[in-house]
């Protein structure tokens, strides 16, 4: 999963001329319907355990793994 979220990463921020047909079929390859039942249930268990958490929690996860946000940010 963390190969296919730092290829798409690459192609979302590349300009569409410095993409070349190498590079999204890469991507592509990805986006079989197996990998997107495998993210499917991924994301429903992250949010499960995420809807676990209190609130004061779930700020915290958010700002660390989404954000990417330090400790010491996250303590300010």
């Amino acid at each position: 999963p963390q190969l296919a979220a730092n290829a798409l990463i690459t192609v979302s921020r590349a300009s569409p001329r410095d993409l070349d047909d190498e590079r999204l079929d890469d991507c592509r390859a990805f986006y079989t319907p197996s990998r997107q039942a495998i993210a499917r249930e991924e994301l429903a268990r992250a949010e499960a355990a995420l809807g676990r958490l209190s609130d004061e929690q779930r700020e915290v996860v958010l700002m660390a793994k989404v954000l990417g946000l330090s400790r010491a940010a996250i303590a300010e």
